[in-house]
């Protein structure tokens, strides 16, 4: 049963991809304990219900933030957005500006909350994609998760993610090292070398959450 509903949470993050490609608005995935849920897209698809995300009485599920804005990768946001879903994380999608968002090829995405409304705080991880903003809101939001504290969360990015926020503090002075192929930590700082490794980094970044907090989430 769960190895059938893995391949469907695949097939969505799929066709999510290719729906990109032919200039359609990118559906947000569906997840139902979300205290914010995305807009509603016309026939959008479900998270299969048996992966949709689980906690413990008092404890909640891994919460991933996704920073998007004007011109960002698409197929990097919606890549991640499903298949942190399919492992049970709650994705928020965020962006400086409130307008409708729309990615690098003028693809419709979704919009949770605005950059301004975020916590950054109540999130395990933040995800960078190609084309993320580097305003300085955006810069200020990843300086939060590369600061050398206990409490940190991780930070998760593309190498093109990983560049188009330089400038961050934190970043500029100890820059992780980016890889030609794979998946790299460095620190709590996990980078792919390009899109194509975004399903190893969601498997990576749910390996490293439950070891650091494995009473999150049964």
């Amino acid at each position: 049963m769960r190895r059938e509903a893995r391949r469907r949470a695949v097939g969505l993050t799929l066709l999510g991809v290719i729906a990109l490609g032919c200039g359609a608005p990118a559906p947000a995935p569906a997840l139902e304990t979300s205290p914010t849920p995305p807009p509603a897209v016309p026939g959008a698809p479900e998270a299969p219900g048996d992966l949709a995300p689980t906690g413990l009485p008092g404890m909640g599920p891994y919460k991933l933030l996704v920073l998007a804005g004007p011109g960002v990768s698409g197929a990097e946001v919606v890549g991640m957005a499903y298949a942190a879903n399919a492992l049970g994380w709650r994705v928020t999608v965020t962006a400086p500006a409130t307008a409708a968002l729309r990615g690098a090829h003028g693809e419709g995405l979704w919009l949770d909350k605005p950059l301004a409304e975020v916590d950054a705080a109540g999130y395990d991880a933040l995800f960078v994609p190609a084309g993320a903003p580097a305003d300085p809101a955006a810069l200020a939001l990843v300086a939060r998760f590369t600061a050398d504290a206990p409490e940190t969360g991780f930070l998760v990015a593309t190498n093109a993610g990983l560049n188009a926020v330089r400038g961050a503090p934190g970043l500029a002075q100890a820059p992780p090292t980016a890889r030609d192929e794979g998946v790299h930590l460095d620190k709590r700082r996990l980078v792919g070398a390009r899109a194509g490794d975004i399903p190893a980094l969601a498997h990576a970044l749910e390996a490293l959450a439950r070891d650091r907090w494995p009473g999150k989430r049964p």
